[in-house]
């Protein structure tokens, strides 16, 4: 855990698919919010921004755009990833974070993936002391908000404080 600029880390995230994107006809739009650093597990960030943004390219169509957002609110901060894929029905809403969990429909049947992704998203991010959530509607895409404490100290933060953390809450 250390103090970083979240911003920096979601630009990094999202220079890593641009040429993904391209080659798909999908628009990576950032809209950040300056920010005060937060306490946070960088490698972990990193694999949660990757697995979110890789699924909305994955599952969003040529020509529609992958929006990318922070913002501090009441001492949270916010990282909002906004598709305009396929969207969830409201059951794939509440079972998406399930360890294996998959969608299954024509486009998901030709993706690759173990359902373990967003299982392992939402453990990472509780164990920094946040959340994560899905909001969604069918054909016309999702949002995934990733919610972390904006001020830690981190003399007061331990890993092993959250070993409790239950990552099949959903």
């Amino acid at each position: 855990m250390e103090s970083r600029d979240i911003n920096a880390i979601v630009e990094k995230a999202v220079a890593g698919f641009k040429a993904l994107a391209r080659s798909r006809g999908i628009r990576l739009v950032l809209d950040l919010e300056p920010l005060f650093p937060v306490y946070i597990d960088i490698q972990l960030v990193m694999k949660v921004l990757n697995n979110i943004i890789d699924n909305a390219l994955k599952y969003s169509a040529t020509g529609s755009e992958v929006r990318i957002q922070s913002r501090e609110i009441n001492e949270r901060v916010q990282i909002a990833i906004t598709d305009q894929g396929m969207g969830l029905s409201e059951e794939e809403q509440h079972n998406i974070f399930r360890r294996f969990y998959r969608v299954k429909n024509e486009v998901t049947q030709k993706q690759s993936g173990t359902g373990l992704g967003l299982y392992l998203s939402r453990f990472f991010i509780q164990a920094m002391g946040g959340t994560i959530e899905v909001t969604s509607e069918l054909g016309k895409g999702s949002t995934f908000l990733i919610d972390l404490p904006a001020f830690q100290d981190a003399k007061l933060f331990k890993p092993e404080d959250h070993a409790h953390v239950d990552a099949t809450r959903s």
